[in-house]
């Protein structure tokens, strides 16, 4: 509605860019959202930078450029979809643009300001399963854990949100750690999910009863000193 109240006002500052359809047409590369406040708005035309031999490739770059560029505000889902399609767009074309050698992440690390390990943290999160992505845009889970869980299997990960939802908790740095070991080892059931999520010893014939110095001190001491 904002956007519609400035076309109507001042008309609008950035054209469109839009490249030709091999049958016939254009196809809009970025801007859709000012062509679609323009026909709220009741306007039949809109400006536009044309480009009639625009590979898939540079259309995702113009695209990605346009979007990180321009939008104030950018959810962390959208910025690691956008450096995941540049990725892609600029394997499809090579290792790098300029002959230099360098990988990807940094000459995306480069253009957008950020760390090469930042750009693989970003990207890691389009692993994540949609429910979790969406807690990771609300601030509800830290890009870090998030980045973690990323690597546990989609089913898991379900587990993960569906226990979010149920105690509104999320597993801490330690038992993403211990999740994750089970599962690289292939031994990671429900049953050992629910007990590290809940703080139970998963196996008590693997692991040792752990007694505290009081009960030690109790039995001693005081034989049969109910809890």
């Amino acid at each position: 509605d904002e956007l519609v109240d400035s076309i109507t006002e001042n008309g609008v500052l950035e054209p469109a860019i839009v490249r030709s359809r091999p049958f016939g047409g254009y196809e809009i590369i970025s801007g859709h959202r000012r062509v679609e406040a323009f026909r709220i708005a009741g306007f039949e035309t809109i400006s536009a930078d044309l480009h009639r031999n625009m590979s898939d490739d540079a259309a995702v770059l113009a695209l990605i450029e346009c979007n990180l560029r321009q939008r104030v505000k950018i959810l962390p889902s959208e910025r690691a979809i956008a450096y995941k399609m540049m990725r892609d767009a600029l394997s499809h074309r090579g290792v790098s643009l300029d002959g230099s050698g360098k990988e990807t992440k940094d000459i995306i690390a480069e253009t957008y300001g950020e760390s090469p390990r930042q750009i693989t943290r970003y990207i890691r999160l389009t692993h994540l399963e949609p429910r979790l992505l969406a807690y990771v845009d609300a601030g509800k889970l830290k890009v870090g854990n998030a980045m973690a869980i990323s690597f546990l299997n989609s089913d898991v990960q379900a587990w993960i949100a569906e226990h979010y939802e149920q105690t509104q908790r999320f597993p801490t740095t330690a038992q993403i750690k211990e999740l994750r070991t089970l599962a690289d080892e292939g031994r990671l059931s429900r049953d050992d999910f629910d007990a590290i999520l809940l703080d139970v010893q998963a196996s008590k014939a693997t692991k040792s009863p752990q007694i505290s110095f009081f009960d030690k001190l109790r039995e001693k001491h005081f034989p049969g000193l109910t809890d």
